[in-house]
């Protein structure tokens, strides 16, 4: 019981910070001008379209990430693997 009340400390805390991030990512990809959808800032990079919908897939992400883990009894931090 303990820990599920500091989680939910720590969960209030970061609440705050993430409305302030979500404000901001907000407002950059209400930018993105639709003309430029296809630019890409380098020849190896993805498109401008692709990389607002990757901005806009975060926050979503990061919240299913941290909700499973708990869930299925894993530990806080991610498994590395090397590519071969």
């Amino acid at each position: 019981m303990a820990t599920h009340i500091a989680t939910n400390m720590i969960a209030q805390g970061l609440i705050p910070e993430f409305e302030q991030e979500m404000a901001a990512t907000r407002k950059v990809l209400e930018n993105v001008p639709e003309t430029k959808l296809s630019w890409q800032p380098h020849d190896k990079s993805m498109t401008l379209s692709r990389l607002a919908a990757h901005v806009a897939e975060i926050p979503g992400f990061s919240r299913r990430w941290m909700t499973t883990r708990r869930r299925e009894g894993r530990s806080s931090r991610p498994r590395v693997t090397r590519r071969s």
